[in-house]
């Protein structure tokens, strides 16, 4: 069935779902989830904002036609690094260049609100900023990581490592007290207040992440997660096994959740991390993952997938909630907002398209299903 501007397609597939579709480009803009038998028919009411459906077992649905929450695409030609606000109302995102800056986004409209340059290093490899925004970590290609204060444009301090091809790889604790470095030389935490550099008390362990209690999150033997605290020493090791070894793990902000997929793609495994346990599997995927992002409650999953497709998942019963598509590119970054209202994206371009940063505004809504009323009727064929 067609919008009555011929703009929009919408399709009943035997697979249950309702897509919609952008006719000029020929891409899915959106999945409708909630019926249990094949669909029958669709309507559009006559302003086409609302869309019904009709179901074999005799299910009528309305469902919000016109999408809730249009991406909004931010103009940052070389993204290296952002991170949200501890409101969710703004973003700060670290553009690398001559000179480097700094700009900071509205997340509602999506307009800029400030730009400031910075003196930095050209030889930066790889970048990365605090969760709260104020403190940006620079790795050179000579070896050497910088921590700049945001606020004041100020260094607070260098760490060196050995030369290496390969850039290190860090992230800042919660508290941005301590920056994960990982690299070829060195494993473990800088700590920020005191300068000390801090290995990780186990060669075998590799750090994945920080979790809310501060401690580091590691992955080791191919299919175990471990937790090491760099303030006590303590380290606690998973009582069970995962069925593959881990491709990605991602820690909630709520430190209530681990979430690791396996290299061969096919599940995601959602752990405690208190107990650093295996709960529950979501199984049956195709193709991979590759980044994922958690919800600051720990409810909402996002995945990257095969087509460049980002996924939303309710956690807590394993399915699938809704889809995105129509990205230039494989998706590099993703992360959602402090307040979970927004989720941000960063695709990379191909054949000749540009890089693409986009904002998902009101992604709590679209979690939660595009369906605004169901109703059971009897009578229909």
């Amino acid at each position: 069935m067609f919008s009555s501007d011929d703009r929009t397609l919408f399709s009943a597939g035997d697979d249950l779902t309702i897509r919609r579709w952008d006719v000029e480009t020929g891409t899915e803009s959106g999945v409708f989830l909630g019926h249990t038998a094949r669909i029958w028919n669709l309507g559009l009411s006559p302003d086409g904002r609302t869309l019904a459906s009709a179901s074999q077992d005799g299910a009528v649905m309305l469902w919000d036609a016109v999408p809730r929450s249009e991406p909004a695409l931010l103009p940052i030609a070389r993204l290296a690094s952002f991170a949200f606000a501890p409101d969710g109302q703004s973003m700060t995102a670290f553009e690398p260049g001559n000179p480097s800056s700094l700009t900071r986004w509205d997340v509602r409209s999506g307009s800029m609100l400030e730009r400031k340059p910075l003196e930095l290093s050209e030889t930066g490899a790889s970048w990365v900023v605090s969760r709260d925004a104020r403190l940006l970590a620079v790795a050179d290609k000579d070896g050497s990581i910088e921590v700049w204060d945001l606020t004041t444009g100020q260094a607070r301090g260098s760490l060196d490592l050995e030369p290496s091809r390969e850039p290190a790889a860090f992230e800042f604790s919660p508290d941005s007290r301590f920056l994960e470095v990982v690299s070829m030389s060195r494993k473990g935490v800088w700590d920020l207040k005191s300068g000390r550099f801090i290995q990780i008390p186990r060669s075998e362990w590799n750090p994945d992440g920080f979790a809310a209690s501060g401690e580091l999150i590691c992955d080791f033997s191919r299919d175990m997660l471990g937790a090491w605290d760099p303030v006590t020493g303590r380290t606690r090791i998973g009582p069970l096994k995962a069925r593959g070894v881990f491709a990605r793990v991602v820690i909630s902000l709520d430190g209530r959740h681990v979430i690791t997929s396996e290299s061969s793609g096919r599940s995601i495994g959602i752990w405690s991390a208190e107990g650093l346990e295996l709960e529950r599997r979501i199984v049956g995927l195709q193709g991979g993952v590759g980044p994922m992002a958690l919800s600051p409650d720990g409810k909402t999953l996002a995945t990257v997938g095969v087509y460049d497709t980002v996924k939303l998942w309710d956690v807590a019963a394993c399915e699938e909630l809704v889809s995105f598509r129509g990205f230039q590119g494989p998706i590099s970054m993703m992360a959602f907002s402090p307040d979970g209202k927004a989720l941000a994206t960063r695709s990379a371009g191909r054949a000749g398209k540009p890089s693409e940063f986009k904002l998902w505004r009101a992604v709590e809504n679209l979690a939660k299903g595009d369906a605004i009323q169901g109703a059971e009727t009897t009578g229909l064929p």
